[in-house]
């Protein structure tokens, strides 16, 4: 985490404030996600290399002994690790490669200190006492020394304080020097810009998303009439400025979901950017599974970042938490939404593994979510699936709307 008042470890332990906590359990989970889906079925390989970049460090440690991002990601690959043997008859180990990034001096001192002291040492840790930007380029010729055909995984964890620190136009720097390989988890601190969602701060607002260049994707005039439409700022920012920064770094894939302190607006966007569409479901599976106060602004079917002004407000105004009660809620559109969905769209069928990519950004529903909905939806005959004695999917069926899904859904 960069430097403010709440992250500052030159006078001592700051206190891990718990939406901190929260997001650093979604990165924990999803790590240890994605590197046991990475490495499940991988045959013939003793290790895998794996690089992890943690741009803004902070001092590894919180008061009381909690742990700072660097130390999740040690657990994550010791817990992913002993997931992926459990079953495999030739032991797989993953190799990483850490790159700790920070660059208030202070801090870094305490980081290399508290590393030292639990052991963490060595040549696959490197500290750097600078930037994030000032050692990207570092990072990238490391990476690509030493996969020099592209095969490199590199999962980047950029925990910036503010919105500006990690624009979209390094991030598809980034991504395309790494032959589109990486993967990024970002904070974005999107109640600093809250100050300028007005007509007469609009010309400093048009510089702020200069800044992080996605202006030229967002319309100003329709975000703020939006804001007032809406009477909250969160599900326009949601929906059009996460959804510009997205579009802005040519990723496939990304999630922009709040994570928000108790009893106030603070929070901040966590973004998650992949080529895979299989990622982006694993992340939206973790905010399901940790429940831990993850929101989101707007729709919960399909078609999230629309605005439908016939939906209940409060999917606007207070957003839907990540909860059981929730889940079924969003179930239940889903059913609907996808049933007119495959009939408006694919008339003539579509293969399964493209509907999962194609409706991917759009639902905040993950994986098994998606397939419950298409048990439903095939069990009441509105889709067919051949062969139809089979009664779970394969990526490589067609999905075909039935003849009563004409006359259902209106």
């Amino acid at each position: 985490m960069d430097n403010n008042d709440s992250f500052n470890w030159k006078n001592g332990y700051p206190v891990l404030e718990k939406h901190s906590q929260k997001k650093l359990d979604l990165l924990h989970g999803y790590l240890v996600s994605y590197l046991t889906i990475l490495l499940k079925n991988i045959r013939g390989k003793q290790e895998q290399e794996v690089t992890f970049i943690d741009g803004f460090a902070g001092g590894g440690l919180y008061k009381g002994g909690e742990l700072g991002s660097p130390f999740v990601f040690f657990n994550a690959v010791k817990e992913a690790n002993a997931i992926i043997n459990q079953e495999r008859k030739s032991s797989l180990t993953i190799k990483p490669t850490y790159y700790f990034i920070e660059k208030n001096k202070d801090h870094y001192n305490l980081l290399k200190e508290n590393l030292a002291k639990y052991g963490y040492t060595g040549l696959e840790i490197k500290i750097r006492n600078s930037s994030f930007s000032q050692s990207v380029d570092e990072i990238i010729s490391d990476i690509n020394r030493r996969h020099p055909r592209g095969g490199n995984r590199t999962i980047f964890f950029l925990d910036q304080c503010g919105y500006s620190q990690v624009p979209a136009t390094l991030i598809k720097s980034i991504h395309n020097r790494l032959y589109r390989r990486a993967e990024f988890i970002i904070n974005f601190s999107s109640t600093w810009l809250a100050d300028f969602f007005s007509e007469k701060n609009k010309l400093p607002f048009e510089k702020s998303l200069q800044s992080i260049g996605i202006e030229p994707c967002v319309n100003i005039d329709e975000f703020l009439a939006l804001c007032k439409t809406t009477k909250d700022w969160r599900y326009p920012v949601e929906a059009r400025i996460a959804t510009a920064y997205h579009y802005a770094t040519g990723i496939k894939y990304f999630s922009p979901f709040y994570i928000m302190p108790e009893n106030n607006h603070r929070g901040y966007l966590l973004i998650h950017l992949a080529d895979s569409s299989r990622a982006r479901y694993a992340m939206v599976g973790e905010h399901w599974k940790e429940q831990n106060g993850s929101r989101h602004f707007g729709n919960c079917g399909l078609d999230i970042f629309a605005y439908r002004p016939q939906a209940d407000a409060d999917l606007y105004e207070e957003g839907l938490l990540f909860t059981e009660k929730n889940k079924d809620l969003c179930q239940i559109t889903l059913h609907d939404d996808l049933g007119k969905y495959i009939r408006d769209h694919h008339q003539d069928g579509i293969q399964l593994s493209k509907l999962l990519d194609d409706v991917a950004n759009t639902t905040i529903a993950d994986h098994d979510m998606i397939l419950k909905s298409l048990r439903v939806l095939k069990t009441e005959k509105v889709i067919s699936c051949p062969p139809y004695s089979r009664s779970s999917f394969r990526l490589n069926d067609t999905i075909i709307p039935s003849l009563q899904t004409y006359f259902s859904f209106k």
